[in-house]
């Protein structure tokens, strides 16, 4: 009984420290990020260098994922957070000195790929926390995780428009780096461990995480509409900006309204998702995802800022729905020892997913407008998800996506076509089909 009080203590204590930690390290990202854009856009006065610094900070870590989701499964788990954030302290310092636009480029690059390793850690960890043994309990830590991220991917980038205001840009810059290596320190007081086992060891395949998407049938059916949701999702980001702006004439004030209305509609979403436990996944997947579109459909026939914003919290709170079934779905489905691949994996999925949806913007942008662009994503994220809620009811897909966890990978490389494009990336291969 004391063993048993004890152990909750501490799955009580590590659970708030990465509460803290997720926040922390996201706000830190945020101010980081604004900082930069703000140097790039005085310093070069072009939008494409400012484009040229996200896809810095996305393309590599999408290229990597394979190696740093391995990493983190072959490695103690716990090490490897220290370790990543860290090296993000650091480098956020050497952004603050750094010379010219070719620096903060190359070292965007490096720092996109620690802030990808970092939250599929932090994913992966908490599965090895002491007491999380149901699947109730387990998602709701899951969820509230997802939830600081977002409150610090929000508040973040206020603060570094504040500090940048009042100080420049390597003000911001500093801050970043003193809270991320805050981070670093607070995750040594962290009681749980994840070690690699036996079968991590044994099995070296970094390509594992993208095995259990491409062959889980329970959470192969839900990637297409997620894709699109984040297409439609991240064609917004795009356009929001004109649409607060240029259309409703609200100023750098009504985009700021927007901005903050859709992360606490997330955050919100994302805490919901984790209480809707007895739901089947690709219900509330299907239930986000309209959401989404609606708000993004609503905000573009708005007729004042006002209403943008009521719809952007509609929007951001199916878009958290959404985001935390997927997520709790593939944690169910991924076993313990490839949880590192399986996140790094979808990650480097939801990127791709989300490149796609700020180009598409891009393109739509001037032939349609800011509100037919909205109208054409919402529609977009509306059609997915009732080609997932219609499908899901047709097939009886309730049994299979609330069914038996995902079996550990071997190294048994698949048949057919995924065999021929993926198995020549080494002997690990990929792993057998999940039970669904």
């Amino acid at each position: 009984m004391e063993e048993t009080l004890l152990g909750a203590t501490r799955a009580r204590h590590d659970l708030r420290r990465l509460y803290m930690v997720a926040f922390a390290v996201s706000a830190g990202g945020g101010i980081a990020q604004v900082a930069l854009v703000l140097r790039l856009t005085y310093a070069t006065g072009s939008g494409w260098v400012v484009a040229g610094l996200w896809l810095a900070g996305t393309v590599p870590a999408i290229a990597l994922s394979p190696w740093t989701g391995l990493a983190i499964d072959r490695i103690e788990t716990v090490l490897v957070l220290r370790a990543v954030t860290g090296l993000e302290a650091l480098l956020d310092a050497l952004l603050a000195i750094a010379p010219g636009v070719g620096w903060v480029l190359g070292l965007g690059c490096v720092l996109g790929v620690t802030a990808s390793v970092g939250i599929s850690g932090v994913y992966a960890l908490l599965g090895a926390i002491p007491n999380q043994t149901s699947q109730s309990w387990r998602s709701s830590p899951l969820s509230v995780v997802q939830a600081a991220t977002w409150a610090g991917a929000t508040v973040g980038p206020l603060a570094g428009a504040g500090l940048a205001t009042l100080w420049q840009t390597q003000v911001p810059l500093l801050v970043a780096a003193l809270l991320t290596a805050a981070c670093s320190l607070a995750l040594g007081g962290l009681k749980s461990r994840r070690p690699p086992d036996a079968a991590a060891l044994a099995d070296g395949s970094s390509w594992s995480g993208f095995a259990l998407l491409a062959r889980d049938r329970s959470i192969s059916f839900i990637l297409a509409p997620v894709a699109m949701v984040i297409v439609a999702v991240n064609l917004g980001v795009v356009v929001d900006v004109f649409l607060a702006t240029r259309v409703l004439g609200a100023g750098g004030l009504g985009y700021g309204a927007l901005i903050t209305a859709w992360g606490a509609g997330m955050i919100g979403g994302t805490l919901m998702g984790g209480r809707l436990t007895r739901w089947a996944h690709w219900k509330l997947i299907a239930a986000g995802g309209m959401l989404a579109g609606l708000g993004l459909a609503l905000a573009g026939l708005s007729p004042v800022i006002g209403s943008a914003v009521a719809a952007y919290v509609l929007g951001g709170g199916g878009n958290g729905l959404e985001a935390a079934a997927a997520r709790r779905l593939l944690q169910t489905r991924a076993d313990s020892t490839s949880q590192g691949r399986a996140f790094a994996a979808y990650f480097a999925f939801g990127s791709t997913a989300a490149i796609a949806g700020t180009i598409a913007g891009g393109i739509m942008l001037q032939p349609l407008g800011p509100r037919h662009a909205l109208e054409l994503g919402g529609a977009m994220s509306l059609v997915a998800a009732m080609g997932l809620a219609l499908l899901g009811g047709r097939q009886g897909m309730k049994a299979q996506l609330v069914g038996q966890r995902q079996q550990p990978f071997t190294r048994r490389t698949p048949p057919g076509l995924l065999r021929r494009v993926l198995g020549k990336f080494g002997p690990g291969g990929l792993g057998p089909p999940g039970q669904a």
